[in-house]
Formats: structure tokens, sequence, C-alpha cells
């Protein structure tokens, strides 16, 4: 799943209609980017500058290891990536996305506020040393899609043929964590958003890194790990995604028939939210980190490790057990890869 060909973007006009009217129906860290964000961790990554302030120009961060805007030649000159970070060359054409795709979706709206993040009481004895139950604050308000970016939306964001093996309506699926910030560009800049990512290369070259801390940002990105426990948990002390039982909220390896299935075809959360248990995994924004942190300061907009190798997914799949579905459940994976059963859900700060 998820292999989608590319293919020449005008045969697929009709299709995206149909994608648009279909979806309507289903309506009911690192970066020196601009404003708040130049500055807090490492960069873009080649503007020359110590962003920082840690002693170092960005391309020499670790953050940066890796970045097609760092010269891999050391020639002293930036390669002509066509990204916001190269030397000014004009983007490529990109796919024809509404401004108003937007409206085809329900969106949760969460509030500031406090939510108790980890295991709860019931699971206390099985749960991992990762899920220690904490409180942590978001002193912040967002939004977030009510279900997983479904198949037509990926195919009309990148221009490419979708995999109907499942549906328009399951999952898009099989994309690593640079494509799926990508897609977070995409989406963005057609509804007239500044974008968190700066995004180079395509397909399986395709490399992004955030500008700055992601709650500064207007645009649609990848929520945070912390944004995503609670939306999927409602601000409700259930084990799963708006029940104690995985079997009225989640597909899993019991219940699913081992397939995806169309987002939102299960009972929601108290807030309106689908498929957080079960279904397609979810890219989080956040660097992996083992263990988080109990610092009182860093349990205030977390945002994960300031570096590392491997990204967050959250929320378990069809072809998972239930203990892989629990909300409080863990995992990690690295950014370049494209698993059949890892999708994403959509996030963007209120009042950056």
């Amino acid at each position: 799943m998820g292999g989608w060909k590319t293919t020449d973007t005008r045969r697929w006009t009709g299709l995206q209609r149909a994608s648009w009217a279909l979806l309507a129906g289903l309506a009911g860290t690192l970066g020196c980017g601009g404003g708040k964000g130049e500055g807090t961790q490492p960069g873009e990554c080649r503007d020359g500058i110590d962003n920082d302030d840690n002693g170092t120009i960005d391309c020499a961060d670790p953050g940066c290891a890796g970045s097609p805007d760092c010269d891999p030649d050391d020639s002293g000159e930036p390669p002509d990536s066509g990204d916001s970070g190269d030397t000014g060359e004009p983007d490529p054409p990109g796919p024809d996305v509404p401004a108003d795709w937007a409206a085809g979706f329900s969106w949760i709206a969460v509030p500031a506020g406090d939510f108790a993040m980890g295991a709860t009481e019931t699971e206390l004895e099985d749960r991992a040393d990762d899920e220690f139950p904490r409180t942590v604050t978001l002193t912040y308000d967002y939004e977030a899609a009510a279900t997983e970016v479904p198949v037509a939306l990926w195919a009309t964001a990148t221009g490419t043929e979708p995999d109907l093996t499942c549906g328009e309506t399951c999952p898009a699926t099989g994309l690593t964590w640079h494509a799926a910030a990508q897609v977070t560009v995409v989406l963005s800049e057609a509804a007239g958003l500044d974008p968190c990512y700066s995004c180079s290369g395509s397909g399986d070259a395709t490399y992004c890194v955030p500008l700055g801390r992601p709650q500064w940002c207007a645009g649609y990105r990848l929520p945070t790990e912390a944004e995503w426990e609670r939306a999927a948990r409602a601000d409700a002390g259930t084990v799963y995604a708006g029940s104690d039982d995985p079997g009225l909220v989640a597909w899993f390896d019991a219940t699913s028939g081992g397939t995806l299935h169309p987002v939102g075809g299960l009972q929601a959360n108290a807030w309106g939210g689908h498929d957080f248990s079960g279904n397609a995994w979810e890219w989080c924004h956040d660097i992996w980190m083992d263990m988080p942190s109990a610092d009182l300061d860093e349990l205030v907009d977390p945002i994960g490790a300031t570096s590392g190798e491997l990204r967050v997914v959250r929320g378990g799949s069809f072809d998972q057990p239930a203990t892989a579905v629990r909300a409080a459940n863990r995992e990690s994976m690295a950014p370049t890869t494209a698993d059949a059963a890892v999708g994403l859900r959509l996030v963007r700060t209120l009042d950056p």
C-alpha cells in the first residue's frame, strides 16, 4: 500500500474533482526559519549564521547532517535545490490544490490547558517505562483533523496516481516522515499559510526540516507527540482513544481482517476524532526520545528531543494487537522509512 506512481497530473483533473466531492462527504526539530522560530534550534540549514548561538554555523550543527541545503562537496555554495533555503531560483510548479481544501475536513478544536499524558491507572502494571503518567501543559489553542489524511487528498496534494487497493477514503500510507512533512507544506501554501517545514528534493529523495518550534507556525503540520495524545484522549481517561473497549474505536488485528479501512468508520472520541487508535500509525513532529523528561520546564509545550535519528509514530495500526493501539503507546521509526501501515494526521496552531 502507499506506492503511488507519478503520472501526468493533467490526466487526473477529473479524478481530483471527484476526490474533492468525496472529501466533502467526509466532513462531518530542527529549524532556523523566520519569525519566532529564528535561532531556536539547528537550522534550515545554510545561511552562514550561527542562528542558535552555539558556536557553529547551522551546517555544522547535528540537526543539519545530511540536509540538501548544506553543500556536500564543501565548495562554499549551497545546491540549487528549489526549496526555500537555496539560492533563490523559483520553485517548480506545484500540484493544483484548491485553496479551500480544508473545508472538506472536520476539525477538532483543542483548547490550551493541562492534560494527563501517559498510561491510565488501569494500565500501570503493564505499561512501558516511557508511558509514566505526568501532567503536561499546552499553552496554545490548536486544531487537529478529525481523521487521518485519506488517499484522495494525498494524491491531489502530491500530483500522483492514488493507490486504490483500499480506496480513496482509506488512510494514505507508505510515506516517509519527510514525505508527510512535504505534503503539509503543499497544503499550507494552497491555503495561503506559511509552511512549517523547508523541503527539498522529491520522491524518495525528499528531505524536510522544521522551521522553528512547531507551535509558532501558522500552517498545517504534523502534531507534536503531546498534541497528538491530547487530541486522541479528548481529556478522557480511557485506555484507547474514545473507549476502554478497542473494538468500538479501533481497527486492529482482531477486528480489521488484515487490512486498512476507510477513515471515520468507527465510534469517535468525545471531541469527534476518529482512528487515533488503530487503522494507521501516524507520524508525529517530534524526534524520538527513549524516556520523556519529567522536568517541570519540559512538561510545558514539549516538542521532543533536539537531535536524534528517529521520529515518533503514535496510534498503532490495523495489523497490530490491542496493546499497540492504546492512546499511551509510543513507538519510533526512521524518518526515511515508508511503511504500508503508517500515515499522517494534520494539525494547526490557531493563534501562533
